[in-house]
């Protein structure tokens, strides 16, 4: 009997040291004297699927800057809050990391990590495979920024900002934009730098399989998201509540989705309501843009305040190099109140670069057919649904190019659009 029991405690032994070596070490930070914490990856032990701890004992954080954690995906290297809810006052710097995992479960709070002024998080260089879920920002500039703008270093210039995932999350009252992810100038016509006394025009990182869902956005300056230069792969936005975008009340801004150059996306089952401009908007958007089973309510009307021009859901294209196709499908959308001049879905041709397939049906206004006005040069499945006669449309439209940052072009086209096509479709 006690050889027995012996050998069971061994045995449990093993697989308590065993456990405890899978599940990794915690590694709880210092602050700095400005109570901040600046941490290199060669500055400290951490190993994939140890976990690094910000207790709220320690409050408040002034940022969280992290370089150069690498994790796998099998054993992420987790960032989590312990004790309550940990405060940062400018948010969590993510650069040149990957496999790393920003939780804020570690406490019965909805919110684990709460954050005002500055950019709640920031992911930019090197990085790759980072998730981040269940943190609030308020009072912030930025909601969210993943970017890297054109470098003299090549190698991040050919870096891909990849599967990068921001869920279960909540934004207050943000100075500029929810969400900045990726260069509003992938072309990068307009943005020279210096490099080595000569004026380059590198193109930026791109972006790929970004997805963001599950999350509250109330009150911007700017666009609520903005993707743009989202080449790679398939990227997501859905499950969102969008309300109140665009209070530095500029036309050029103020759309509460914005998809931008390049950018391949499946954009469904968010509501959104009260945007300066635009609800949905994908212009230069390349490959697939799938829009589908939103509810687009109240675009053009914010504060008190009107446009007449903006459409609930419009699409456009651009000019890419190497040239790019848009394939669109528009369905089952709940969209009412756009600006007063217009329809609640247009779809417009900038540049003939649409391919065939596209889809544009199952979206009402009100339990009715939504109105659809399409570039008559623009062909699309209306999924057997009847369309309605055209209509002579002689109007200025103005374009915008919507959702840039604070470093963003920003231009408009005024042109004038002939002969477009008014299509009533369930």
């Amino acid at each position: 009997m006690k050889t027995f029991t012996l050998s069971l405690t061994l045995i449990i032994l093993v697989q308590f040291v065993h456990a405890q070596k899978e599940k990794g070490k915690k590694i709880y930070l210092q602050k700095a004297g400005d109570n901040g914490v600046m941490i290199f990856s060669n500055q400290v032990s951490c190993q994939p699927g140890d976990t690094i701890v910000l207790r709220s004992s320690d409050n408040p954080f002034s940022y969280v800057y992290l370089n150069g954690f690498v994790g796998t995906a099998q054993k992420p290297i987790v960032v989590i809050n312990e004790g309550g809810v940990a405060i940062l006052k400018a948010g969590f710097d993510i650069e040149n990391c990957r496999f790393l995992k920003i939780t804020g479960s570690g406490t019965k709070d909805r919110y684990g990590f709460s954050e005002s002024g500055g950019t709640g998080i920031s992911i930019h260089g090197k990085a790759s495979d980072i998730e981040a879920e269940r943190f609030y920002v308020k009072d912030a500039a930025f909601g969210c920024w993943v970017k890297n703008e054109a470098n003299c270093d090549t190698s991040i210039n050919n870096w891909v900002l990849d599967n990068i995932s921001i869920h279960d999350y909540e934004m207050h009252n943000i100075g500029i934009e929810g969400f900045y992810l990726g260069s509003t100038d992938a072309n990068n016509a307009t943005r020279p730098i210096n490099c080595g006394g000569k004026q380059m025009f590198h193109k930026p990182s791109k972006l790929g399989n970004i997805k963001i869902y599950n999350g509250i956005i109330n009150g911007t300056g700017r666009p609520a998201i903005m993707l743009s230069n989202a080449q790679v792969g398939m990227s997501e936005i859905y499950n969102n509540k969008i309300t109140n975008v665009g209070r530095e009340f500029n036309d050029q801004q103020g759309t509460g989705i914005s998809l931008g150059l390049y950018t391949r996306a499946y954009v469904h089952h968010n509501t959104i309501k009260n945007t300066y401009t635009w609800g949905i908007a994908s212009l230069g958007g390349s490959g697939l843009v799938r829009i589908e089973d939103n509810t687009v309510d109240s675009s053009g009307h914010l504060d008190g305040k009107f446009l007449n021009w903006p459409q609930n859901i419009v699409v456009d294209t651009r000019n890419t190099l190497p040239v790019d196709s848009t394939k669109f499908i528009i369905k089952n959308n709940k969209v009412s109140s756009p600006g007063k001049d217009v329809a609640n879905i247009e779809v417009w041709q900038t540049v003939p670069s649409y391919a065939a397939g596209g889809i544009i049906c199952g979206n009402t206004f009100k339990g009715k057919p939504a109105l659809v006005r399409t570039d008559p040069k623009v062909k699309f499945n209306a999924c057997g649904e009847k369309a309605a006669s055209s209509e002579k449309k002689s109007s200025a439209l103005l374009y915008i190019i919507g959702g840039t940052g604070v470093a963003g072009l920003l231009y408009f086209l005024l042109r004038k659009k002939e002969n477009y096509q008014a299509v009533s479709v369930t």
